[in-house]
């Protein structure tokens, strides 16, 4: 049974099966198709009165109000048209469900990702802008899977109460895209801590201070940690202990559960084994 001392305790019930256990993040699609306009009316008088009491909403981010984070989900409000538009686009690196809270129809512009989830280390193609907007109606979900098309809600039309519900993240990092051409631009991490560690690892190598790092490199490389992070922590093993570094490398060409690094470790050893024979 889940259980959570969140405020918007109503909206949590809403939310979970009568078996009080979610079997799959999909099957919370089905829950959200099942609730009628007064469970969602009743969805935004429970928001409502959470205002009310606390004086005012939990802190926004990028127009988005998050409203509770569980281990199965996140549920956040955000209204179309507003929230200010990014100067990139971004891909969603979580699957989502969008809900529309109010009574009228949203016009949601969309774009066609091209992203392989599975090789994200890959350039993507650019995006496409769909010939037509996506047409969420009163009270509908639209399923939004992760590295999915992109949709533009804060240029959407009209204003309205959106209850987006997503999943943890399905990777470590996803890309962005320039707004106006299109084009991709680079992918970033969507792993805070891995990215502070990769920070660390580039401030140590900047330092040259790679002495005695033999064992918490190597530990860092066969971690579960994003793999972006895992291979800067490779190259910094490969400075400092060369014969280390080729074992793991071989490891990881074999066997490693990144596909990305799987690919650019057997791509770095054909490099090796080319320039040996040259």
């Amino acid at each position: 049974m889940m259980k959570t001392d969140n405020p918007y305790q109503h909206l949590i019930e809403a939310l979970t099966p009568p078996s009080g256990e979610i079997d799959s993040f999909i099957e919370l699609g089905s829950i959200l198709r099942s609730l009628d306009p007064q469970r969602i009316n009743g969805l935004l008088l429970d928001l409502l009165h959470v205002v009310r009491e606390r004086g005012s909403l939990p802190a926004q981010r990028e127009g988005n109000v998050y409203l509770c984070r569980t281990d199965q989900f996140s549920l956040m409000l955000r209204f179309s048209g507003q929230g200010g538009r990014q100067p990139v686009y971004t891909a969603n690196e979580f699957d989502a469900f969008v809900l529309n809270l109010s009574p009228n129809d949203v016009h949601i512009p969309r774009l066609e990702c091209g992203l392989d989830r599975n090789n994200l280390h890959q350039r993507p193609p650019s995006l496409k802008r769909r010939d037509s907007d996506l047409v969420l109606k009163a009270h509908d979900v639209y399923d939004a899977p992760a590295f999915g098309d992109i949709i533009d809600i804060a240029a959407a039309t009209p204003i309205a109460p959106l209850l987006i519900v997503h999943s943890p993240p399905r990777a470590h990092s996803t890309w962005t895209f320039d707004r106006e051409t299109l084009e991709p631009l680079q992918q970033v991490s969507t792993d805070l801590h891995a990215s502070r560690m990769q920070m660390v690892l580039q401030l140590l190598q900047a330092m040259q201070q790679i002495d005695g790092l033999e064992e918490p490199l190597a530990k860092m490389v066969h971690s579960n940690m994003a793999g972006f992070a895992r291979w800067d922590a490779l190259k910094l093993l490969h400075r400092c202990a060369p014969q280390q570094a080729l074992t793991a490398l071989h490891q990881m060409a074999h066997s490693d559960r990144d596909a990305s690094l799987r690919e650019a470790a057997r791509a770095t050893l054909a490099r090796t084994m080319d320039g040996d024979a040259a």
